[in-house]
C-alpha cells in the first residue's frame, strides 16, 4: 500500500519474499502498471537495506542455468 493508499501486485517477486516481509514497511521501487494495479520490482528495501534486486537475481539465475 502507497502513501495515498493505493495497492499494486507485485508481479515478479515470490510468495516467500513477500511473507517473510509481510508484517514489515518495505520500499519498492519498479515500474507500475496502473492497468493491471501490479507492479515489475527493481529493489526491495526493508529500513533502509536492500533485500532483494532484479540485477543480482539475474545473476544467479544465469549462473546456474547451463
Amino acid at each position: 500500500v502507497t502513501a495515498d493508499g493505493k495497492y499494486y501486485y507485485l508481479s515478479n517477486i515470490g510468495l516467500g519474499l513477500k511473507t517473510r516481509h509481510a508484517l514489515e514497511g518495505v520500499e519498492v521501487t519498479g515500474k507500475i502498471n496502473e492497468k493491471y494495479k501490479s507492479m515489475a520490482a527493481d529493489t526491495i528495501s526493508v529500513g533502509g537495506k536492500v533485500v532483494w534486486n532484479k540485477k543480482a537475481q539475474d545473476e544467479m539465475m544465469k549462473a546456474i542455468q547451463p
